[in-house]
């Protein structure tokens, strides 16, 4: 019984100079799928990940906005559908996941993504983010958001079809509840944010515009000047815009 941090040093790093006759199998493919993916040892230590040899799967732990465990979230290895298992009863609708770790940071925007790998990744990048564990925003999450005083929610969902889509609905929910929905695009070559090395997702952060139906809301020209008044306005002042 290894902790952690011994248990990712086991893993093999660079597989094509392992030999092919009695060498030892990594204890943990799981987590060599990770940091295979680019996450560090550092980075899952911090997210308390940790690979379920019995089920054969990575597990994932969520909290609620109290730092209250919900559960694991369990990875499943690549090729098995579904990518991820909730714990029977698990109520996504009612749950973002990595927002516990928001709790002490002031800030008025947030981004939202799919996967709770994609929150992670952007968390490390030093980004607001949260999952909404799916491909569907809910009411009761956008309820949280609104509560937690946050107005600019940034969309970055994934780069396909059912992300597009997703993104569609997200939009009305958004502004529905009055706040200010945005989109942070992704390059055509990647399927999503966690594909994106983390020096370049600044620039996509930079990127992102004010959006309705996936369209600008105001003059591309207009853009960065009204970003930029948003970010620096009082949460009370904002809707001068």
């Amino acid at each position: 019984f290894f902790d952690l941090y011994e248990r990712l040093k086991l893993i093999d790093h660079e597989p094509v100079m392992r030999a092919t006759g009695d060498a030892p199998v990594p204890l943990d493919m799981g987590l060599e799928m990770l940091t295979k993916r680019g996450f560090t040892p550092a980075m899952l230590e911090r997210w308390e990940i940790t690979y379920n040899e019995d089920i054969g799967a990575i597990e994932i732990p969520c909290y609620d906005v109290d730092d209250h465990l919900l559960g694991y979230i369990c990875r499943m290895p690549e090729g098995v559908q579904p990518k991820y298992r909730l714990p029977e009863g698990f109520q996504k609708k009612a749950v973002l996941f990595g927002m516990h770790k928001l709790m002490s940071v002031r800030s008025v925007n947030v981004i939202l993504v799919e996967g709770p790998l994609d929150a992670i990744w952007l968390q490390e990048a030093g980004f607001p983010a949260v999952a909404i564990l799916g491909s569907r925003l809910s009411i009761e999450q956008v309820t949280i958001l609104h509560d937690l005083n946050f107005r600019s929610i940034i969309l970055c969902f994934d780069n396909d079809a059912p992300g597009r889509v997703a993104t569609a609905v997200a939009v009305g929910l958004i502004g529905a509840a009055a706040l200010w929905p945005w989109s942070m695009s992704l390059p055509g070559k990647y399927k999503d944010i966690q594909e994106v090395p983390i020096d370049e997702i600044p620039a996509l952060y930079e990127a992102r515009h004010v959006a309705v139906n996936e369209q600008g809301l105001v003059p591309r020209t207009l853009q960065r000047w009204l970003g930029q008044e948003l970010a620096e306005a009082e949460v009370g002042s904002i809707w001068r815009y």
